[in-house]
């Protein structure tokens, strides 16, 4: 995630809409209480730095760049595995 300027929003509260299970599924299995209601009670929008704290991201980059390169980086390791993709498609 980009320092400064990514953040999570659950945008569902904004437009009415039920948060769907699958996401409530994942916000369940990432986060405790307090960060389970700020997000789906609330609906705040957490920085990367928060999300990095409560476990939700792994990394918090400086800059497009960081992002974009540590991407590759993840994508190169990935391939040299030569997984068979229709694993995921599932």
């Amino acid at each position: 995630m980009r320092r400064g300027r990514g953040v999570l929003y659950v945008n569902d509260l904004e437009m009415g809409l039920k948060i769907p299970e699958l996401y409530m599924a994942f916000f369940r299995a990432k986060t405790s209480g307090w960060a389970l209601r700020d997000l789906v009670l609330r609906g705040l929008k957490i920085k990367g730095e928060e999300l990095l704290k409560m476990g939700i991201v792994d990394v918090v980059y400086d800059g497009e760049k960081g992002v974009i390169n540590a991407g590759m980086k993840m994508a190169d390791d990935l391939a040299r595995r030569k997984w068979d993709g229709e694993v995921y498609a599932e």
